[in-house]
């Protein structure tokens, strides 16, 4: 049986870790300390914003207009316009970040993963997750961007 969910106006049933984030503008992540004292804490990226603010968490992708990061399952995008700085985890810029495709929807969600169908007549993309093999399919009349590979098309 073949996993496939439409995303129309209203996103919050794609809201996956390699599926889909918010692209208005940065909205800070939850509150949240630690969601597993007893778990190995991972190395988080350290993003410095044009007003001062540090967010922490880690950068899972790139596209030519934000960085796609993630904290404890939460999905967050921040315009590479809002950057002062970056200081990468181990100091070290991961590679592949520019490696995933991204459908930018009018709503402000965004999602990420393989573009496997791109069909204008019926005015339909279909992207695969990375995370989770789901394909999601998205009506063209919601889409505000699209990213392939990380450059805009």
């Amino acid at each position: 049986m073949s996993k496939i969910r439409t995303c129309l106006g209203v996103l919050g049933a794609c809201m996956l870790l390699s599926s889909t984030g918010f692209a208005a503008d940065f909205r800070p992540f939850s509150v949240v300390e630690d969601v597993c004292p007893t778990c190995a804490k991972r190395a988080e990226d350290v993003i410095t914003l044009d007003n001062g603010t540090k967010v922490k968490a880690r950068i899972v992708a790139e596209n030519d207009d934000y960085l796609i990061m993630t904290r404890y399952g939460e999905v967050r995008l921040i315009p590479k316009s809002r950057l002062m700085s970056v200081d990468w985890a181990n100091n070290a810029e991961r590679s592949g970040l520019t490696s995933q495709d991204q459908i930018v929807l009018s709503s402000g969600h965004v999602v990420t993963g393989s573009i496997i169908e791109e069909n204008s007549e019926r005015g339909v993309y279909q992207l695969q997750s990375s995370l989770n093999q789901q394909v999601y399919v998205i009506f063209a009349t919601q889409v505000e961007a699209v990213y392939k590979a990380g450059r805009k098309s």
